[in-house]
């Protein structure tokens, strides 16, 4: 092994390393989409899924009742 290799990491070093990786993050943070906003499309979604899936439950039986009126 080198001396670089089995050298000690100074204070300063591991200060300055630190600092770069809270850059780091706080610019992937910056570039990430708010969550909140994607909590809230999914939520959209869904309700919109839901009220969907109830009105074809309500079509249905009500086609249902119209079809069995006339077979019967």
């Amino acid at each position: 092994m080198t001396a670089a290799e089995t050298e000690r990491p100074s204070l300063g070093k591991v200060y300055d390393a630190i600092n770069e990786v809270k850059l780091d993050v706080a610019v992937i943070k910056a570039a990430l989409p708010d969550i909140a906003d994607h909590e809230a499309r999914i939520r959209a979604i869904e309700k919109r899924q839901y009220t969907l899936a109830g009105l074809a439950s309500i079509a249905g039986a009500a086609l249902g009742a119209i079809v069995q009126r006339f077979t019967i």
